[in-house]
């Protein structure tokens, strides 16, 4: 077995030093295909304090579970409108049909008429509204690519940011359609649920299991309760402090020096705060100021393991 892992920092420090995929972070279609989403979207937040001015209640425990209740509502109406409209092949009449449907049921559940104004004030009526109040919680779109398996070259394959792109192996259009979000999306999707917050940290609440420890926990139930967690546990602990690796200046160089070298390097005769660096692949050098990153429970990393005998990898984030 051979272990590897993948860090994403959540310190400031290591902004400039983020991992990224061979693929950009970039938002485009939607894979519904009616239009392409060109706003920003906001927060959770947002939308609850458009929906609360046009409720009018004041703010107190029970609105709040009542207003949470709403947003989930809608949400689930959108999406599974789209799944049905998708599915059957239906047109945008039957998409906006399909919201007025579920506003009445959800306003008979409740007791309500079925054109009570409060609630169809906030509801979505149309793909507009509805793709709206997506946005307004932050969902985004994935990224739309296109991808080249000709048989012309049957080893490699080509991936293409637009339909008019060509692949670089046969000079011919990518056939395939690739959706894709992004880590920045994902990590965002990630952080804007409180209950998906709360499963990404458990590491944290059961910290004695890994933290300080030579070995893991003796009963595994979870991957913080393994030898390998606790091998990494200095990049959760927020009193753990290492250096951040540099890059060569060298144009056309990009070679990574580690932290630990940059560690053991003096410091610079005639700059404080620098150390003279010098690159093993073009031999060059010059000065550079140490940056360093602190241990976060925050912070996310993809633990690997490639099984010799097979040419999968497993993965455990």
């Amino acid at each position: 077995m051979r272990n590897f892992c993948f860090c994403f920092c959540f310190s400031p420090e290591a902004a400039g030093l983020c991992v990224q995929g061979p693929i950009g972070n970039e938002h485009g279609t939607f894979e519904f295909e009616f239009q392409e989403v060109s706003h920003a979207g906001s927060n959770l937040n947002a939308s609850r304090n458009s929906c609360e001015r046009e409720l009018s209640g004041s703010a107190n425990a029970e609105e709040e579970n009542a207003l949470d209740n709403l947003v989930e509502a809608i949400v689930k109406c959108i999406f599974e409108s789209l799944d049905i409209t998708q599915d059957t092949g239906a047109s945008l009449n039957t998409f906006q049909d399909l919201l007025v449907f579920a506003r009445h049921m959800f306003c008979r559940g409740r007791g309500l008429e079925d054109e009570d104004e409060s609630i169809k004030a906030v509801w979505p009526h149309d793909w507009e509204t509805a793709k709206q109040y997506l946005v307004n919680l932050g969902y985004q779109d994935a990224k739309e690519y296109f991808i080249c398996l000709d048989e012309s070259h049957k080893r490699y394959w080509d991936i293409m940011e637009t339909k008019t792109d060509t692949c670089r192996h046969c000079g011919q259009p990518g056939k395939l359609k690739y959706y894709y979000l992004g880590l920045k999306g994902k990590v965002k999707q990630w952080a804007s649920s409180p209950e998906m917050c709360r499963k990404m940290t458990g590491h944290w609440r059961e910290k004695e299991h890994w933290l300080e420890r030579e070995r893991g926990w003796p009963i595994k139930r979870e991957v913080w309760d393994g030898d390998r967690f606790c091998e990494l546990s200095w990049f959760w602990d927020p009193n753990a402090v290492w250096c951040l690796p540099a890059r060569c200046k060298t144009e056309n160089c990009n070679n990574i020096i580690s932290g630990k070298t940059i560690e053991r390097l003096p410091e610079s005769p005639t700059v404080d705060g620098f150390k003279e660096v010098s690159c093993c692949n073009c031999h060059s050098k010059f000065l550079h100021e140490p940056k360093y990153a602190r241990g976060d429970p925050r912070n996310l990393a993809l633990i690997g393991t490639v099984n010799i005998m097979s040419t999968i990898p497993y993965f455990v984030c």
